[in-house]
């Protein structure tokens, strides 16, 4: 069976070879794992390999018997810490210890310890040790060996099936090396040799995968594997990250891969165990904040949650192939509407404001008011106009719903469901056909 050895979780385990590329070290704790309520997963939101058993972790349904503690995304010299030492948002103290880092874990697994601290770290409890701290073992280890703790409906669940074994390993070798791996390897290069090969490797092997997603729903089997699962976690990142951070610039996901892009957005969507386990501002926190050797001034940019992640249509057919569909302008906070267009509408980021038809040359676009799961958005003329409509969006940012507004009062969400939805790139589009439906 092919297995990437190599596969480690901490970016800042660095080594560079003497070309300038970059080589990922090698995981130190292997071990087996027994039945029972004795372990314990510490993890980094923001790092992908640690995600990997996050997602698993919640297909499985192993919340009730294995633990979770996440450190913050804020690095330093001492590596991952806990909330005591850099309190961040979704941060946790160390239940077990109250340590300060994960090095403290290392250390107290094994005092000679010399390697990096990494995250994931599979504990056990009773031994108090390191069981794993190698993602894609663990992951496999949390699709089979609780089972019998488990309902039927989570031990049907089966991400690395005997069937398909040899066409997962197959496929995970080169997104491993080429994509998960290959970012990394772009994005730490110190030769422009290096970063070339790298780079055009790394979108080779993304027009592989676009290949391999426009006739499926899935990588392997037309079903959710682990293959999925490891794939995920860094498409969730290129385009927050790794297009600028790592100068993964050929592409971005959203504009360059409708496929791979489609399927993302359905896998994030429809799954909770993927969104779930994704944090974007840790994300974005930890590579532009931590990695000074990429980014030395630390400044992080401004990128909206859930970048570009509107769903994709449940047929999975972008709308653009639908009679009766137009592409419409997308303005941002602020811009003056030079020209009175039919209807006006947020961008791809869910955060700018949309205006309605009617709007006058010269007004300005508005901020957006918040009402539980909808955003209301109007404009500075439906501010002083009471005839005007306001638009609001859900809060997935799944479509655009047309609200009749009372004198432009901005309370209440009693509207009509009009005939604006998203595209796979993320543009609203009107369906002249729609008669709308009550919210």
């Amino acid at each position: 069976m092919s297995r990437d050895t190599t596969d480690q979780s901490d970016v800042s385990k660095m080594q560079l070879a003497p070309d300038g590329s970059f080589k990922r070290a090698v995981s130190s704790f292997r071990n087996t794992i027994e039945k029972g309520d004795r372990y314990h997963l510490y993890v980094s939101y923001s790092c992908p390999w640690a995600t990997r058993t996050l997602i698993v972790r919640k297909l499985k349904g192993l919340e009730d018997i294995i633990y979770v503690t996440a450190v913050s995304p804020k690095t330093g010299p001492n590596g991952w810490p806990f909330a005591q030492v850099s309190p961040f948002p979704g941060v946790d103290e160390d239940p077990l210890y109250k340590s300060k880092h994960i090095k403290d874990l290392y250390l107290r697994a094994d005092p000679a310890y010399t390697g990096r601290f990494t995250v994931p770290v599979l504990w056990d409890k009773k031994l108090g040790t390191i069981v794993n701290n190698e993602s894609s073992e663990i992951i496999r280890i949390f699709n089979t060996a609780f089972n019998e703790l488990l309902p039927e409906e989570k031990v049907s669940i089966d991400l690395y099936p005997n069937t398909l074994r040899s066409e997962i390993d197959a496929l995970n070798e080169w997104v491993y090396h080429d994509i998960n791996n290959g970012v990394y390897k772009a994005g730490f290069a110190t030769s422009q040799e290096a970063y070339e090969k790298a780079v055009h490797a790394l979108f080779d092997a993304l027009d592989r995968v676009e290949r391999i997603l426009a006739d499926s729903d899935f990588l392997v089997g037309n079903r959710l594997t682990e293959a999925d699962v490891r794939l995920f976690v860094t498409i969730i990142r290129f385009d927050p990250v790794y297009v600028g951070h790592f100068k993964c610039n050929i592409r971005t996901i959203r504009d360059g891969y409708p496929s791979i892009h489609r399927w993302l957005r359905n896998i994030y969507w429809k799954n909770p165990a993927f969104k779930d386990s994704t944090n974007f501002e840790h994300i974005k926190t930890h590579y532009y904040g931590s990695q000074v050797h990429v980014n030395l001034n630390r400044v992080i940019p401004w990128i909206s949650v859930e970048t570009g992640m509107t769903l994709a249509d449940g047929n999975n057919v972008t709308l653009s192939k639908r009679a009766g569909f137009e592409v419409v302008t997308c303005y941002g906070f602020g811009t003056k509407i030079d020209r009175a267009p039919a209807i006006t509408v947020i961008d791809d980021w869910c955060d700018n404001v949309a205006i309605g038809k009617g709007v006058p040359v010269g007004a300005t676009l508005w901020a957006r008011y918040n009402y539980g799961t909808f955003t209301i958005l109007v404009s500075a003329f439906a501010l002083s106009n009471p005839s005007c409509n306001g638009f609001i969006i859900d809060g997935n940012c799944n479509r655009l719903l047309r609200l009749p507004l009372d004198g432009c009062n901005t309370g209440g969400v009693n509207g009509k469901q009009g005939g604006y939805e998203t595209d796979l790139c993320g543009q609203w589009r009107f369906d002249p056909g729609s008669n709308g439906s009550d919210v």
